[in-house]
């Protein structure tokens, strides 16, 4: 007879409901997607019960050492007595009980056996001389692993991560990483780096046992020590049959075709390397930092390379020995093995007769491919947006013809109820035609530019109209899919291209010398030859002397609201007493640099309460301003006033009263102007922890949406104390890559500056002198 139970888990799965039958076990999962999982009489070794929480386990060891965990059975006598009676009646075996230890100790002893690491409780023997294993603590399955490696430069700790299952529920934990501590051997010498430490010994009996690093079969093709630009590093890829190992000095990956959606292969804009990227279902993991795009930078040059394939070879468009461009090579083998098909550039052309465009997203610069059915976008990391999930784009800060900005942003919306948004900035004017006729053509909704009447007549009109939602069919004839690398890609290969052969490899994203003196040809900044020259932009300058004396201060209304107080106040006033009780001698500059240097080794943490209070006195002055009323500006002037029309009547009287008098102008009490920054000026550069803030902001944000500003810098702030150097390095290269950046804008802007002043100097002295002649030939004529 058979008994049936409901909402039971099996490890790695969702819930579902667990049968005992004639022939075994059967497991079935809610999800009608996921197959039975059924375990056969003759296929069971042993089964255990045991009981952690509120929940009662059943442990299923098969023939093979695998084991099965099942979940959510009540811990409850009567329900072991029952299932220790289907279990007798059904494999007629007993039902033993397993005892865990629930001491809370966080150290044990480890044993490696039929692919599973169990740690168990340290307990003394009967001697009380040796350590021997006690109740089980925890185990899990080496099968499961993916990577295990010594973290950092630390040879006394093993990090282990595990594959992430797909077919858990939305939401639900799962462990993905472990890290131990093994202590080392007391009588070696913890400086000698020749002998292996008892951390090394444990990962390396794992790695033999998961079986991670070794292969079975050779390679049917090598690429050495390829340059990875995400992740960052280089890595060797080797292929086989049904899988891809991509190995580098630290990390191992074994990468089964199944999990590759897409690759691609995209011209670099240098025309001397190309990207070829890996697209991956379920990512790879770098500690807590996951890929799912993997970016190879290939070079263009040709040459040669061996393959080892099968006899006999069921790949027809590859031989055992091939030559031609590196890029394309890869390309090819990768394709004809993986069975995969590799997507090439579109139609799009740049202004400058490039695949790509040159453009920054957040504080990272990179380029922009626009493809037949989506744009990629690469650097760190990459993002890949398919036009049917795009609800609009938007051209931004574009001011037309007459517009002082020489970049425009495009702005991507997506479908959903989030809303999410790309930016890409700083893309060049130039490519704003181009652009915009791509976009259009591919019938993605257009927003409508907001811009005032006098650039509106200078700028094409946009019609959101022309852009309904039925034009998101992706199945018309401009909609056609990226085109596949074949045939006609790989007869290239057979011709050198004399481009290559004088250009040097270029491992960066940035741009070269010979594009951007491409770029200043195109858009007129230098002069094509000797003969003719472009027309420089004349800067005014106000030749206006400054009025010395300038007007008077306005009187300061008694009754008006203090400013408010920013946190570096609130701190310098609490620190002024204590220094001043220290040291009664300091004087004021000597105060004022020792607060000034305490606020800045003040961490961000300790800084939280002041800044909490300055927003509170910002508040209070909010507050104080919206219930006060300035007095009128004729009465703060009035005493101005009377003395200038006295002033003017004096001069009239002593003229004999024949002049008229001359109308009193009334002073306004007005500030000057405050100085208008240059939009063209480059953006400052942030730090690591700004990076890093704005990261983690709307993380925090998504995860407790009531934390208030304060709350929120002070999670940040602790996130950001916890992580190590190695958890910081990808926020510490954003901002050593945004100063660099910061470094070269602010060196051409200044060029820039100097140049066009210049200019204006020559203008000047060319004018004076035609002025001069002028006034000459007037006096030789008289």
């Amino acid at each position: 007879m058979s008994k049936e139970y409901q909402h039971i888990g099996l490890y790695g799965h969702n819930v579902g409901s667990l049968e005992f039958t004639p022939s075994g076990l059967s497991w079935r999962s809610s999800d009608s997607g996921v197959a039975a999982q059924n375990f056969a009489t003759d296929k069971v070794e042993s089964l255990g019960w045991s009981i952690f929480g509120r929940m009662g386990y059943l442990r299923v060891v098969m023939t093979d050492g695998t084991e099965h965990r099942l979940d959510g059975f009540p811990a409850t006598e009567d329900a072991f007595t029952e299932l220790k009676e289907n279990v007798k009646s059904t494999f007629d075996k007993k039902l033993g009980k397993l005892k865990l230890s629930t001491a809370g100790s966080s150290f044990g002893v480890h044993e490696l056996k039929n692919s599973r690491m169990t740690i168990s409780q340290s307990v003394l023997n009967e001697d009380e001389e040796n350590i021997v294993p006690g109740k089980e603590m925890m185990s899990f399955d080496l099968r499961e692993v993916s990577q295990c490696v010594t973290p950092g430069n630390n040879r006394n700790e093993i990090e282990i991560q595990f594959h992430e299952s797909d077919t858990l529920e939305k939401n639900s934990d799962q462990l993905v990483q472990i890290r131990f501590y093994v202590p080392p051997d007391p009588e070696v010498d913890p400086t000698d780096k020749t002998v292996e430490t008892e951390a090394q010994n444990l990962l390396s009996a794992i790695m033999s046992d998961e079986n991670i690093k070794q292969t079975t079969g050779k390679a049917m093709a090598e690429f050495e020590e390829s340059t990875f630009l995400y992740p960052r590093g280089r890595y060797s890829l080797d292929l086989f049959d049904t899988f891809l190992r991509m190995h580098g000095n630290k990390y191992d990956f074994k990468i089964k075709y199944s999990d590759i959606s897409k690759l691609f292969l995209l011209d670099k804009s240098d025309e001397i390397n190309s990207f070829f990227i890996i697209a991956l279902e379920k990512p790879i993991r770098q500690g807590n930092q996951r890929y799912q795009h993997l970016v190879v930078q290939v070079s263009k040059e040709h040459g040669e390379m061996n393959l080892t394939l099968p006899d006999p070879n069921p790949y027809a468009d590859l031989d055992d020995t091939m030559s031609g461009k590196s890029s394309n090579m890869m390309a090819k083998v990768f394709k004809s093995i993986t069975g995969k098909k590799v997507f090439v550039s579109g139609k799009f052309v740049s202004k400058y007769e490039k695949k790509c465009i040159n453009c920054s997203h957040k504080a990272n610069e990179g380029y922009l491919y626009p493809l037949e059915k989506q744009f990629i976008w690469l650097n760190k990391p990459p993002i890949v947006v398919r036009f049917d999930e795009i609800e609009s784009v938007e051209f931004q800060r574009y001011a037309g013809g007459g517009g002082s900005t020489r970049n425009f942003d495009l702005a991507i919306s997506l479908k959903g109820p989030q809303s999410k948004e790309y930016v890409f900035s700083s893309i060049e004017k130039a490519e704003y035609k181009n652009l915009q006729e791509f976009i259009s053509n591919k019938k993605v909704k257009i927003k409508n530019l907001k811009a005032n009447e006098s650039s509106a007549a200078r700028m094409p009109a946009y019609d959101e109209g022309d852009s309904d939602d039925e034009g998101m069919n992706m199945n018309d004839e401009d909609s056609e899919d990226d085109g596949d690398y074949g045939a006609a890609d790989a007869a290239k290969d057979e011709e050198p291209d004399s481009d290559d052969s004088d250009s040097d490899s270029d491992s960066d994203m940035s741009e070269g010398s010979d594009v951007r003196e491409m770029r200043a040809k195109a858009s007129g900044k230098r002069p094509s030859d000797g003969s003719s020259k472009p027309k420089p932009k004349k800067i005014k300058v106000s030749a206006t002397p400054k009025k010395k004396g300038g007007k008077k201060k306005k009187k300061k209304d008694p009754n008006a609201p203090k400013k408010a107080k920013g946190s570096y106040m609130f701190f310098s006033a609490e620190m002024r007493n204590k220094l001043k009780e220290e040291d009664p001698s300091l004087s004021f500059g000597d105060l004022a640099k020792k607060i000034s240097a305490a606020w800045k080794e003040l961490s961000d943490e300790l800084k939280v309460p002041f800044e909490e209070a300055a927003e509170e006195d910002k508040a209070r002055y909010k507050k104080e301003m919206e219930n006060y009323d300035p007095p009128s500006s004729d009465s703060d002037s009035s005493s101005d006033s009377d003395s200038d029309s006295d002033s003017d009547s004096d001069s009239d009287d002593s003229d004999g009263g024949k002049k008229k008098k001359k109308k009193s102008k009334k002073k306004k009490g007005k500030k000057s102007p405050k100085k208008v920054k240059d939009p063209n000026a480059p953006k400052a550069a942030k730090g690591s922890y700004m990076f890093f803030s704005m990261d983690a902001r709307p993380k925090f944000k998504e995860a407790d949406p009531s934390l208030s500003f304060g709350d929120l810098a002070k999670k940040i702030s602790a996130a950001w104390k916890e992580m190590d150097a190695e958890a910081k390095q990808p926020f510490e290269e954003q901002a050593a890559a945004d100063k660099e950046r910061w470094k070269r804008e602010t060196a051409e802007y200044e060029a820039m500056k100097t140049e066009a002043l210049a200019m204006l100097s020559s203008d000047s002295d060319s004018d004076g002198e035609g002025g001069a002649a002028a006034a000459g030939g007037g006096d030789d004529s008289d």
